[in-house]
């Protein structure tokens, strides 16, 4: 339509003292159309550059600034007894057009909020478990410096029988605790083999508790959302040989500290009908507790000390709950990154 078209049909309204808008924008008049303009431009909106959406984002606010301005505007006229044109219905209310643009308003702002939310909790995940893949490396080499390059073991009985427990590689945990529900057990995390070589700046991690997923919590104070090596630490009960660091073929391909989790259908109030995302603390050459938080990738770190990123294994995904990214980074059987 022509521009001189498009100016006849808009027409400027008179001032409010209220407001004092001056409101003669033609999009507001041809809000069907512009509406749906915007709407099929939000659903490229995700395809665009960096550059094109901030122009995107320009164009999108100075519509719906102009039109919920005018809405405001003509109410404003009606409340202090300006004369407006009668609506079809012969009553002062607000239009099926005005209507459907605050509801436009609405779902707009909350498709920017939500997209905004997400961008922090994504950052925000990856920032803590690189924190923690970091913190739990460094004590790592630590320890195995203070003795003797052997790995510190994944459990430690300590004589269950008289009521002290186990300790497992990131703490200690009283045999009560250990016969509580999920959710309400509890460890000491100041008493596990690495306690004197790391610092407090462990924190749990986002990515279970807003990851889009039912998440189980297995312990009532925390979880790091990290797992070890069981291979390296004298396997689950810690009766097998622990490794020596110096003796592994290539440290800089064996994991020893990756993001991990695994999926419940097994433990209240997880079902088969209702799994659930719980945090785990190992993985040996047959579990499927990798978790694959970020864009898909598990953050690890090595033998060597060095951390990076590894994708899944796609054969091993977990089918039960498949869009809680838990699986493998090597086929079930295999000790790939593992020895």
């Amino acid at each position: 339509m022509h521009r001189n078209n498009l100016r006849g049909l808009a027409g400027t309204t008179k001032q409010s003292p209220l407001f004092e808008l001056q409101i003669s924008n033609p999009l507001c008049s041809l809000c069907p159309l512009w509406l749906n303009l915007l709407l099929s431009g939000l659903l490229d909106f995700k395809r665009r550059s960096f550059e094109s959406r901030r122009q995107t984002e320009n164009v999108v606010a100075m519509l719906l600034k102009t039109c919920f301005l005018r809405i405001i505007h003509r109410h404003a006229q009606r409340y202090q007894g300006v004369p407006t044109p009668p609506s079809p219905s012969g009553m002062n209310a607000f239009t099926l057009i005005e209507l459907l643009i605050v509801i436009s308003i609405i779902s707009i702002l909350a498709i920017i909020t939500a997209t905004a939310a997400r961008k922090v909790y994504t950052s925000s995940s990856l920032a803590v478990s690189a924190n923690n893949i970091r913190q739990l490396a460094a004590g790592g080499m630590a320890y195995l410096a203070d003795n003797n390059n052997i790995y510190w073991p994944y459990l430690q009985n300590n004589d269950p029988a008289n009521g002290l427990g186990a300790t497992w590689w990131f703490g200690y945990e009283t045999l009560s605790s250990k016969n509580k529900p999920e959710g309400q057990r509890n460890f000491d995390a100041t008493k596990g083999p690495l306690a004197g070589y790391l610092n407090k700046s462990l924190r749990p991690d986002p990515s279970f508790a807003l990851g889009g997923n039912a998440f189980k919590p297995k312990y009532r104070n925390g979880y790091i959302g990290a797992g070890y090596n069981v291979l390296l630490g004298g396997g689950w009960v810690g009766t097998a040989a622990r490794q020596h660091q110096l003796q592994l073929q290539d440290p800089s391909k064996v994991v020893v500290f990756f993001t991990s989790a695994q999926v419940n259908t097994f433990q209240n109030p997880a079902s088969s009908k209702n799994p659930m995302l719980e945090e785990f603390y190992g993985i040996d050459e047959k579990e499927v507790t990798v978790h694959f938080r970020h864009n898909g990738k598990a953050m690890v770190s090595y033998a060597s000390g060095n951390a990076g990123f590894l994708p899944m294994d796609e054969s091993t995904r977990d089918n039960r709950a498949p869009l809680a990214n838990v699986g493998r980074f090597a086929p079930t059987g295999s000790s790939l990154f593992l020895k």
